[in-house]
């Protein structure tokens, strides 16, 4: 009897995180999986996406330090490359801003990374922003790397999608959607999003864990 009950307990453990899979994929707000975006790179046996470089200049200060953006505190997030010729459109974030003032508490748990040049002559406007929001990493780069950076994250973008929007990256580096951070509707689906990476990296590593498990108890 108690052999049997650990039976049940051990299938109800490895069908937990495909149920959870399954529920999530099949949702109304989650129908169908999310893409991946950006350029396909060729290797020697298939072709992959490709994965971003997270070294930034970050303000430390009144200095700016090299720095990259911590692969285990930050497994996923939202980064955006605000031009110079946005600040005559509130840097098109008018909802992102919307959303810190009056609803934080719904993207309290996104880091979100803002880069602009660091020569440009707004900085103090747009440090006093995000002066506030410990979730909000201000970015700053040269002219050149603001150029390429932001380049490469629109690669192979679809063509609706404006060099201004907000970009999920996903906890192997991909990118899995573009916001326009000016519509709060935007702003509502990256969360929704952002939250559904979330759910199945959870169930993901359930399942990598008992197939591990699994494993051992073999042999």
């Amino acid at each position: 009897m108690i052999l049997k009950n650990k039976k049940i307990l051990f299938l109800f453990v490895l069908l937990l995180p495909a149920s959870i899979k399954l529920l999530l994929d099949c949702s109304t707000t989650h129908c169908k999986k999310m893409p991946i975006y950006g350029q396909k790179l060729l290797t020697h046996n298939d072709t992959v996406y490709q994965k971003f470089n997270t070294k930034f200049l970050f303000k430390k200060s009144d200095s700016l330090v090299l720095h990259e953006i911590d692969s285990v505190q930050f497994p996923m997030y939202v980064i955006m490359f605000v031009k110079q010729q946005y600040i005559t459109e509130n840097f098109r974030l008018d909802a992102f801003i919307e959303y810190l003032k009056y609803k934080s508490h719904k993207i309290k748990k996104i880091p979100f990374f803002i880069a602009t040049i660091s020569n440009s002559n707004y900085i103090n406007c747009f440090d006093k922003l995000f002066s506030i929001h410990p979730n909000v990493h201000k970015v700053y780069l040269d002219s050149i790397e603001f150029a390429k950076q932001n380049l490469n994250y629109f690669i192979q973008k679809p063509y609706y999608i404006d060099f201004s929007f907000m970009i999920l990256i996903d906890n192997s580096k991909h990118i899995r959607g573009y916001y326009d951070s000016r519509y709060a509707s935007e702003i509502k689906r990256l969360t929704e999003e952002f939250e559904h990476l979330k759910i199945k990296e959870f169930a993901q590593n359930i399942t990598n864990t008992n197939k591990l498990k699994h494993k051992n108890e073999k042999h």
